[in-house]
């Protein structure tokens, strides 16, 4: 059986969708912290446990007959690498899981992102617990960029702290189709680590262009220093450490961290990934 964790969560929901296009749904097994949340999954044939990362003790039964285990990085920033812990520990303590996969950050060892060093921590833990891996190094996600498209048709300005950087932004459905299609596979490739960036990297003034050219609205690229764009993004809704987190990565686009030509990721998917015309398109339907 394959087990996701946050199984609730925007990614894991893709990944179990693709998963079930490709592996029985009887043998997929959703990782949840409330079972009233999850009963779309369980309409789709899915086991559904209770796996709440603050109670180890329920780790034991969740991963009951379960051989491969996706860790999604926890969105509770605080708490991230206590989080991934617990799940790496019980499948130690396991049994059956025999295979690790982990949702990572791209350009691990160079990045000087702060919020990075949780997955160093998850990486380094998961490769001294033995068990075969896969570190799945995810780029930034082009939706954390395509969600601004239709606030900045209306105001006329998209702001960021990327300057002239460009990244290699991939989409979180090509990502979940990846990961489902690693995870799936009848042996999964062991102790591997992807580096998955997208075809084609662009830079946020691209991005801009392409919300005009499919919109025909006049919109501008405001580049502001990295203080202010936490702070715009603290007033118009973003909790503190989410509005760090999403400003911070612009200045890792700007030094040039969130690139990547490995090709991994169209390898995986055997075509090219989603472009940012085609991810605007969609966010702008």
């Amino acid at each position: 059986m394959i087990f996701v964790t946050g199984a609730t969560g925007q990614l894991a929901g893709l990944v179990i969708a693709n998963l079930i296009k490709r592996y029985p749904a009887e043998k997929i097994v959703a990782g949840v912290r409330n079972i009233e949340k999850a009963a779309e999954l369980v309409k789709l044939g899915v086991k559904v446990r209770l796996a709440d990362y603050e109670k180890p003790e329920l780790w034991s039964e969740a991963f009951r007959g379960v051989e491969r285990v996706l860790i999604v990085s926890s969105s509770d920033l605080a708490k991230r690498y206590l989080h991934h812990r617990t799940v790496i520990n019980a499948a130690r303590e396991s049994q059956s899981v025999r295979f690790i996969a982990y949702t990572s950050m791209l350009n691990l060892e160079k990045s000087t992102l702060r919020f990075t060093e949780d997955d160093r921590k998850t990486e380094s833990d998961i490769l001294k617990s033995g068990i075969p891996y896969a570190m799945l190094r995810n780029p930034w996600y082009i939706e954390n960029y395509t969600m601004f498209a239709k606030e900045a048709m209306n105001t006329g300005v998209f702001y960021g702290a990327a300057g002239n950087g460009r990244l290699s932004g991939a989409t979180r459905s090509d990502l979940a189709e990846a990961t489902a299609i690693i995870l799936s596979a009848k042996e999964p490739v062991e102790n591997k680590v992807y580096e998955l960036g997208g075809d084609s990297s662009f830079s946020l003034e691209e991005v801009v262009n392409e919300i005009i050219h499919i919109s025909n609205r006049d919109i501008k690229y405001a580049n502001i220093p990295l203080n202010d764009l936490i702070n715009r993004f603290i007033q118009i809704g973003f909790p503190n450490d989410v509005a760090e987190l999403l400003s911070e990565a612009d200045n890792g686009v700007a030094k040039g961290e969130l690139m990547c030509s490995s090709g991994d990721l169209s390898a995986i998917l055997g075509r090219r990934t989603i472009t940012l015309s085609q991810a605007i398109a969609k966010a702008l339907e």
